[in-house]
């Protein structure tokens, strides 16, 4: 859990940001970073959107899309694809560089520290004289659990269930992608007309992401 202390800190960090960008800490803006600053774990858009809307149904998704993108910037959080069709954000406050173990049965998290993995890093950007500027690294399988409960699904090859998810991947990610394009368009066009008919085709792919969300998670269950 995030101490009142931590989130503090960060609500004034975040306020500073603002300020220098020229925007000013709203009401909504505010609920929605204190709703993602008390969470843990790794969030998607659309589940910060689900948490925001229990406490103020008068934020809107563009406005908790809007946010995570400016946490992200100021470096409060980071975004992570960990490989369910979903873009992610989590904490970047005061916490050390991690990795990520993924278990593909259940969409199962395990974050792991590595001292000797950031030097060997370290190492190989040395040895090709290349100046990093960031880096992740998603380890994807099965757990322990999920190999008990279904020990013979690794014996067992399904080209076809393989197929299916790699397409379904794929069309979660271009839908993804689509939902972040207008969003982004319409933040950024001048023309109110053009703003509305940007969030009215972003409102309709995030329907279709929904849709192909709902898909996966039968999908990942077979």
């Amino acid at each position: 859990m995030h101490s009142l202390r931590d989130i503090a800190q960060q609500m004034e960090l975040f306020s500073a940001y603002l300020k220098q960008n020229g925007l000013k800490m709203t009401r909504q803006r505010e609920v929605v970073v204190e709703s993602f600053l008390r969470t843990d774990g790794h969030l998607s858009t659309d589940e910060l959107y689900q948490l925001v809307k229990k406490k103020d149904q008068k934020v809107g998704f563009t406005t908790v899309f809007r946010t995570l993108k400016a946490l992200t910037h100021c470096g409060l959080a980071r975004e992570t694809d960990l490989s369910d069709g979903r873009t992610r954000f989590e904490h970047l406050y005061n916490r050390p560089h991690h990795h990520h173990i993924v278990c593909l049965e259940y969409n199962r998290t395990i974050e792991f520290l590595s001292p000797e993995l950031e030097q060997l890093q370290e190492q190989i950007v040395s040895r090709y004289q290349f100046k990093s500027v960031r880096h992740q690294l998603q380890i994807f399988g099965v757990c322990q659990d999920c190999q008990n409960q279904r020990p013979r699904k690794q014996d067992v090859f399904d080209s076809d269930l393989v197929f299916a998810r790699d397409a379904l991947q794929i069309a979660l990610a271009t839908e993804r992608s689509g939902v972040n394009f207008y969003l982004s368009a319409a933040e950024t066009s001048t023309h109110p007309s053009g703003r509305s008919t940007f969030l009215k085709i972003a409102e309709e792919e995030k329907r279709h992401l929904h849709e192909l969300e709902h898909e996966w998670e039968q999908l990942i269950k077979k």
